[in-house]
């Protein structure tokens, strides 16, 4: 229906409301890939669940000094850093073989230590040298402040080839929430590695709003949101059960 609205003209933009969206997230979100990005727009999409952004704060995570080898783990494994391509069965095999020690029952840091390092150096080469020059971008960094963590956050990412969102909207939102962090720099002076981590995370979980684009297919979660512009608008969900919604 969508879909038919928009071949109509070059300017349609319609909305779909669905009532209960957090639970139909990842059918919305299927649904949602038959349409260009910058032509569908999802109300209440934390930009944490960005798969591109959400595998950057999982590597992020390994900077910190309490990343658990599961974390380690989905790095090895994330086709969103560049050693993810020519080295990715070599990685992924990695993965597999270390989940069955012991190794992978301790924290990062230790496993790293305990020979980790020195695996991933010879069975990919390439991922070895990127995520050892990625912590020693953080090096021994005890406290700083929310705007040079960003430059440590960026700089650490840009030292595995993460690979950002293709989405324009979505990249934007990314550098828009590390200048948010950057902010807070007046107000809590010098703060840790973790700390730092942690306002990063909750920054990137709020829901996103950003601004609706002219054209394409909006999917709200309330009626109410539905104003003036809209050639058309499908409800979804709307039984007597559920509305009007209880007082």
């Amino acid at each position: 229906w969508a879909a038919r609205r928009l071949a109509a003209g070059a300017s349609v933009r319609v909305a779909i409301v669905v009532p209960d969206a957090a639970r139909r997230a990842h059918e919305i979100e299927r649904l949602a890939a038959d349409f260009p990005p910058e032509e569908c727009w999802i109300d209440g999409r934390a930009l944490a669940d960005e798969p591109a952004i959400g595998a950057a704060v999982d590597a992020l995570a390994l900077a910190g000094t309490h990343a658990s080898y599961a974390t380690f783990g989905r790095w090895l494994r994330s086709p969103f850093f560049a050693g993810a391509g020519e080295e990715r069965f070599a990685r992924a095999r990695l993965d597999t073989e270390l989940r069955t020690e012991l190794r992978s029952q301790l924290s990062f840091r230790a496993a790293y230590r305990c020979g980790v390092a020195d695996l991933l150096a010879t069975r990919a080469p390439a991922s070895g040298r990127a995520l050892a020059a990625a912590l020693d971008a953080v090096g021994g960094i005890g406290r700083a402040t929310p705007s040079r963590w960003g430059h440590i956050v960026t700089r650490f990412l840009a030292e595995l080839g993460w690979q950002p969102p293709y989405a324009r909207a979505a990249l934007l939102a990314w550098q828009s929430t590390l200048d948010e962090l950057a902010r807070l720099t007046p107000i809590v002076g010098e703060i840790s590695l973790d700390a730092g981590l942690a306002e990063l995370k909750r920054l990137l979980e709020r829901s996103t709003r950003a601004a609706l684009p002219v054209r394409g297919v909006h999917v709200l979660a309330r009626v109410e949101d539905v104003g003036p512009g809209y050639d058309a608008v499908w409800v979804t969900g709307f039984t007597d059960t559920a509305w009007p919604q209880p007082p």
